[in-house]
């Protein structure tokens, strides 16, 4: 893949990304407390502010634990909340950006030392949650 080719795939994956958190923590808000999964939330400091989006709440840092933690309390919602076809579709498209680009680092990370291994690694480890 084209250093050109790789800067395409990871803006679709990275906005497909945000498409997703923005569908957990929608869904999940109606199954559970997102206080008690996201701790930014949680916390006693307000979140930090980042850019906003059709003048809505500002964005937080979520981990990935806690996304994590949002699918399975989705899934363990009663009633069963529905997964739309365009979410499954996004995360398809998320899994497979990610691929791509895990791949294209992994390729020029071979010698480079372990911090850039360590990188690709967490990487790795989204890709496969």
């Amino acid at each position: 893949m084209a250093p050109s080719e790789l800067v395409g795939c990871y803006k679709v994956y990275k906005s497909k990304t945000k498409a997703l958190i923005y569908w957990l923590t929608r869904t999940a808000g109606t199954c559970c407390d997102l206080t008690s999964v996201i701790k930014s939330l949680a916390s006693s400091l307000p979140p930090k502010p980042s850019r906003r989006q059709n003048n809505e709440s500002s964005e937080v840092e979520i981990q990935t634990a806690e996304l994590v933690k949002l699918a399975q309390a989705i899934a363990a919602s009663d009633p069963p909340a529905d997964v739309p076809q365009g979410i499954i579709l996004v995360l398809q498209d998320i899994i497979h950006g990610r691929e791509e680009c895990a791949e294209w680092y992994s390729a020029q990370a071979l010698g480079q030392g372990s911090k850039v291994e360590r990188e690709n690694q967490t990487h790795r480890y989204f890709i496969l949650v």
